[in-house]
């Protein structure tokens, strides 16, 4: 926003908020009922909450034009009557209503003039007869360049605008519409005669009837006064040609007027909110309606049959009015003819043009040479002024433009451009759409070639620059699409972006295809949002599955450089910085993974799998304070729950968080955040461990003389681990933890000061689980604790008594060929990445698969020689190995 721009907006705010206050100190209101009902039905239409009887509300609501018509009503017994309409005319007259949308629409051109015309009003003696205050100091404050620019959503507010889908920005923004003032009006008068249903504007091409139609549309919608004849605007642009897999279709003029139709379908939905199937729908529901319907390049029907249009245009109500943009004549229409631009006007336009690169001026001799030899014709002027710019000389470029100007200025622009520039160009004329990032990734380029030559295209016609959700993109002037159609710069790169494009659809197609099969919730390291762009879909996909595969570091590096490469691209999207995360940390590059997720997270500090990252990423480097925060984080940001998309997410929080304050010394903690640990039977067995554990931890903290309290903490392990093992079973966590406890009591039984009493309900508890503990347990030495509980020398020790059968190790089991339960001992042959086999002491072979085992060590850290524990399912004999149901690790 420009400075002229930034005090008309301060200054019209001012404006707006003292009559709104002027209104609101009329106690006795008495507003036109007509005029209520207005602001009730579009406010509920809009689906703002609204209250006719409030009139904060109603002021609120109210247009700048409804303000003052509702002051006029106000002051009509009174002395501020007549002032007021004064000003009311000033605004009318000066046409402030276009200021005012001008501030609205960032895209539409501010003309210098508007703030003169505001100032104006603004110091006019008026203003201070009223008593508008805020106006006067708001005036002086912009003048002295003490800027105050209004709220946001002020500033985004649209002011008056009929329902429509005009483009917001077009081809003519950067000079205005030039030397069309008598075809304008005469064009406004066409429509606005109630007799004439179809308006054509026919020129060759280059002439500017589109420009032309746009203006005057643009004009239209955004009139308060239009809304007294018009219901809404539908523009549609007829294309000579589609896009497909095959190549580049032609369109017959049957599949042209159905996709018109299709169009006005999509418009209507669209601008009125509805949901229409058909044409046909919309011509009976929209039949009252009174809808301006502007048809561009309508020759593509009109070359085939001009029957078939004058069948389309009989359908439509008759209500509804027809603006057609066309090279050729339109039969049954009132016609405007347009020509070229008059000798001083092209003079204008051109040297308007020049000024509007940036470039210093030519001489004026210069501006009249080159639009005489252009014929006048505004794109040959533009193309041939962006030609010099390129460094031709000027003869060179005005020569030998007697025919064909357009096309002629053209092919001479585009011998000038970088190669690049010709490439992009081709790739936009692909994708219709483009951005710096696809340009790099279907042109296999990096950012700083393709930044040079967009910024050589910017600086010429040949591209339209436009933005969507804050990222610049870019499309092809509609005159140099269909150049570039009839005569192709690089079939070969068009070829080659269309062959990505499609190849990138594909593999799109397929990761958002495994994306809904596997619905990863939004916290699972795989998950890909649906609205990432398509390039990076990819790379994201590619490093998943690189940091899944074990060994191999050739391409994690080359994903590396990809990245790298990309950030420019892709730095506003945190999934980028989380990728990037997950490949530092597979090469151990733990400085430039804390980097990538600290960005990730300055992008979305609320994403649940970056937030889990970084606490692992703390606690893996001992920083458990602020690997806490992260997890705290998590939970204050709702991720603990108990439903079954989310649950193990939950679990794992909860464990990152209660092993930090483990590994924190921070016991009191966790047993103050578990205290009503049984309440919640999703979380019940996880967070009873933790205080189980909490409390055996505690007993470090004592001295020896400290017995009862000694006794007191290993008595509330104890009892807390023999209700999770009989409300919820054993776990192998469970089990870990409780064997802890086990070791602990056999520290306590050599304490001179142990209580005897108390020392042999611990061991009657311990002998209660053991069995159930240790077949579950594997990876532990239970023939070395069985032993030192037996050797405690007490009285009715409940071990004296205890079976030594079941308490053999796993390796003696394996060689005995000893089972246990349904399970037998098996020793790893050879790994895979996602399977491996595995012998019994018999020598018979076993299949075992990544989803089958469920053991605590890490799959990918098993090695070969080492035992598992395995449930094999019945033998298959036309298998050469027999596959199991279910396998855990055992040393």
């Amino acid at each position: 926003m420009n400075i002229l721009q930034r005090k008309s907006s301060m200054v019209l705010y001012a404006f707006e908020q003292s009559i709104g206050d002027f209104v609101l100190n009329y106690k006795d209101l008495n507003i036109d009922n007509a005029l209520i009902e207005d602001i009730t039905e579009r406010e509920i239409s809009r689906g703002r909450s609204f209250d006719p009887n409030q009139i904060k509300d109603v002021v609120e609501a109210t247009y700048l034009g409804e303000l003052f018509q509702i002051a006029i009503d106000l002051t009509s017994n009174d002395s501020f009557h007549d002032l007021v309409k004064y000003l009311y005319s000033l605004f009318h007259d000066f046409e402030i209503h276009l200021v005012r949308n001008a501030i609205s629409h960032p895209n539409r051109q501010f003309l210098d003039f508007f703030w003169y015309r505001l100032a104006a009003i603004a110091t006019d003696p008026v203003v201070d007869i009223l008593g508008l205050v805020k106006v006067k100091k708001a005036f002086i404050s912009a003048n002295e360049g003490m800027l105050d620019d209004p709220p946001e959503e002020w500033l985004n507010k649209v002011v008056w605008e009929i329902p429509n889908n005009l483009p917001s920005t077009f081809e003519h923004a950067v000079t205005g519409l030039i030397g069309r003032n008598k075809e304008r009006k005469q064009l406004e008068t066409y429509i606005s005669q109630p007799r004439v249903s179809t308006v054509a504007l026919v020129a060759p091409g280059g002439i500017g009837k589109t420009a032309l139609a746009l203006d005057l549309l643009h004009y239209i919608v955004h009139r308060p006064t239009a809304v007294n004849s018009l219901d809404g605007v539908i523009f549609v642009t007829l294309k000579t040609e589609k896009l497909t897999a095959l190549g580049i279709q032609q369109l017959t003029a049957v599949q042209t007027i159905s996709e018109v139709k299709n169009k006005i379908v999509e418009s209507i939905n669209n601008i009125f909110d509805e949901d229409l199937k058909r044409f046909e729908e919309v011509a009976l529901l929209y039949d009252q309606k009174r809808i301006l319907l502007c048809i561009d390049n309508l020759e593509t029907v009109l070359r085939e049959e001009q029957a078939l249009f004058d069948d389309f245009n009989n359908t439509l109500p008759g209500g509804w009015k027809v603006l057609i943009t066309s090279r050729i004549t339109v039969e049954n229409t009132k016609t405007l003819s347009l020509h070229p631009l008059d000798q001083k006007s092209g003079e204008i336009l051109a040297r308007k043009y020049q000024e509007s690169r940036g470039i210093n001026t030519l001489e004026n001799n210069d501006y009249e040479k080159i639009s005489k030899a252009c014929f006048f014709n505004p794109l040959a002027i533009r193309l041939t002024i962006d030609l010099i710019n390129l460094g031709r000389d000027i003869p060179t470029s005005i020569s030998e433009a007697q025919k064909n100007i357009a096309e002629f200025s053209y092919n001479n622009l585009i011998e000038a451009l970088k190669p690049t520039s010709i490439q992009i160009l081709e790739a936009i004329f692909v994708e219709n759409v483009s951005t710096r990032a696809s340009l790099c990734h279907v042109l296999e380029k990096d950012l700083d070639e393709i930044s040079d030559s967009v910024g050589e295209l910017s600086r010429t016609s040949l591209i339209v620059k436009s933005s969507q959700k804050d990222i610049e993109t870019y499309s092809l002037n509609d005159s140099i699409k269909d150049l570039l159609l009839l005569d192709p710069k690089n079939l070969e790169v068009r070829n080659k972006v269309q062959d990505k494009l499609l190849e990138q659809k594909n593999q799109v197609r397929e990761i958002d295809f495994h994306q809904e099969k596997r619905q990863y919730p939004i916290w699972h390291r795989d998950n890909i949002p649906l609205d990432t762009p398509e390039g990076l879909k990819i790379l994201v996909k590619n490093v998943n599955m690189a940091v899944r595969r074990r060994g191999e570091t050739s391409s994690l590096s080359e994903l590396i450089r990809k990245l790298r490469d990309a950030e420019n691209i892709y730095k506003t999207y945190a999934i980028y910085y989380k990728s990037l995360a997950k490949l530092l940390d597979k090469l151990s590059d733990s400085h430039g993974q804390k980097d990538a997720l600290l960005k990730g997270l300055a992008i979305d500090d609320t994403n649940p799998n970056i937030l889990y990252m970084l606490a692992r990423f703390y606690a893996d480097q001992g920083d458990y304070e602020p690997s806490t925060k992260q997890y705290q984080r998590l939970m204050e940001l709702g991720w603990i729950q108990s439903n079954e998309e989310n649950i193990e997410f939950s679990r794992t929080i909860y464990n990152g968080y209660f092993l930090n304050l483990l590994y924190s010394k921070e016991y009191q903690r966790i047993l103050d955040e578990t205290k009503k640990w049984k309440d919640d039977e999703s979380f019940s067995p996880l967070l009873g461990v933790y205080r189980a554990t909490a409390w055996k931890r505690t007993i470090e903290l004592y001295e020896v003389e400290e017995s009862e309290k000694i006794e007191s903490a290993i008595n509330s392990s104890l009892s807390i681990f023999d209700e999770v093992f009989r409300k919820y079973g054993y776990s192998v966590e469970a089990c870990k933890q409780a064997t802890k406890v086990f070791e602990e009591i056999i520290f306590y039984a050599n304490n001179p000061l142990r209580a005897e009493d108390k020392l042999i309900g611990f061991l009657q508890k311990v002998k209660k689980n053991i069995s159930q503990i240790s077949s579950t347990y594997l990876d532990y030495d239970w023939s070395g604790l069985y032993k030192k509980l037996c050797s405690i020398q007490i009285p009715e020790n409940p071990f004296y008594s205890f079976s030594k059968s079941g308490l053999k190790s796993p390796s003696q089991m394996y060689f005995d060929g000893l089972k246990e339960g349904d399970f037998i001992f098996v020793k790893i042959e050879s790994i895979r990445n996602n399977y491996l086999f595995s012998i019994d002491h018999n020598q018979t072979q076993y299949f075992v698969h990544s989803n089958q085992y469920k053991g605590d060590i890490n799959w990918y850290n098993l090695k070969e020689g080492e035992l598992l524990k395995v449930h094999p399912l019945p033998a298959d004999s036309s298998q050469a190995a027999i596959k199991v149901k279910a396998a855990f690790s055992c040393e």
